[in-house]
């Protein structure tokens, strides 16, 4: 009995620092992605790809890494891995699968600058997945480039109105920042009120300088 509670124990304290170690890898590949250092981010998910044992968690790691290398601008290489991670999603079980799938397709769209698919591909991801950040705030982008900066901007007060918990992230605040400055000269007064809204909502460690005052 008592090396049977021995060997629970161990495989407990085990399963504890694997999961450490992937949080500090992930920790790692972000800061390579915010130091630009794509190769090295790209590297690390490898890393993180080993520990990883489902095959719905492996096709989020290669997603991940094929818009680490649009952003490097290589279409070719991101297209491969995303390729790889619909494989991936279609051996696990996942509902959810197909957003992300979906979300995939969009980024090789925006990069191919054909906003009008990318628009349809995350529509239907949003109706699958709603209230998601990054497809509303790539759901924005896309109006804009479409002509449609009225439609950009309410999509985007909207969802920040109605969850900012959720919405009040740097890289939203930046768009919608962004499209103050193109709507009008009034932009100053609009960002004041987003500063308002994260003082009472997201505290001290968010980063005002996504305001662009």
């Amino acid at each position: 009995m008592l090396n049977k509670i021995s060997i629970l124990l161990e495989a407990k304290g085990q399963r504890i620092w694997l999961d450490r170690k992937k949080r500090v890898l992930y920790a790692l590949a972000n800061c390579g992605v915010q130091q630009k250092d794509y190769e090295l981010a790209s590297k690390v998910f490898d890393q993180v790809l080993q520990l990883e044992e489902k095959a719905s968690e492996k096709a989020k790691i290669r997603s991940l890494q094929g818009r680490v290398f649009l952003q490097l601008g290589d279409l070719v290489a991101a297209m491969k891995f995303f390729e790889e991670a619909a494989s991936l999603s279609d051996k696990d079980d996942d509902s959810l699968s197909s957003v992300d799938s979906l979300i995939d397709q969009s980024c090789l769209s925006i990069a191919s600058n054909n906003y009008l698919e990318a628009h349809e591909q995350l529509s239907r991801a949003n109706s699958l997945r709603p209230h998601d950040p990054l497809i509303i705030n790539n759901l924005s982008v896309c109006l804009l480039y479409l002509g449609r900066l009225k439609e950009a901007l309410n999509l985007l007060e909207v969802n920040l109105t109605a969850h900012p918990e959720v919405f009040l992230q740097e890289s939203f605040i930046l768009n919608l920042a962004t499209l103050y400055e193109l709507e009008s000269s009034y932009a100053g007064q609009k960002k004041q009120s987003l500063l308002d809204l994260l003082s009472r909502h997201a505290g001290d460690g968010i980063n005002t300088a996504c305001l662009k005052f």
